[in-house]
């Protein structure tokens, strides 16, 4: 086992801290993945941001989820980046743990592939 970095900071966090609990740090990072030249991509939830993390410990933001949207899953396959994202359980009635799944290209393009709603 390797530290990459240590700590990990996003400088254009949304701050959004877990639970809405001052307590909990941030990032908050939940998921993660690594491809197969060691970047690790890991779901910033606290940030609603999926960040990249090179070999060489530089880490970055490279997709933003909107509010009420804060990625908490990613996966990593054949060079695409797939982000499970979640809306927040703080909303109204239309909102709360509602998922959806987007697709991060290889061109840096944004795809959403499947969302969820009540309405």
């Amino acid at each position: 086992m390797t530290t990459v970095v240590h700590p990990v900071v996003v400088k254009d966090c949304d701050e959004d801290r877990a639970d809405h609990k001052p307590s909990n740090r941030l990032p908050y990072l939940r998921g993660l993945a690594v491809n197969a030249q060691g970047t690790v991509y890991a779901a910033a939830t606290s940030c609603h941001r999926l960040l990249k993390i090179a070999p060489d410990g530089k880490v970055e933001s490279v997709l933003r989820a909107e509010r009420p949207w804060s990625p908490i899953g990613v996966a990593v396959r054949d060079g695409a980046v797939y982000v499970l994202e979640y809306t927040n359980a703080n909303g109204g009635p239309d909102e709360g743990w509602l998922p959806r799944v987007r697709r991060l290209g290889r061109d840096g393009r944004v795809t959403t592939l499947a969302t969820i709603s009540r309405r």
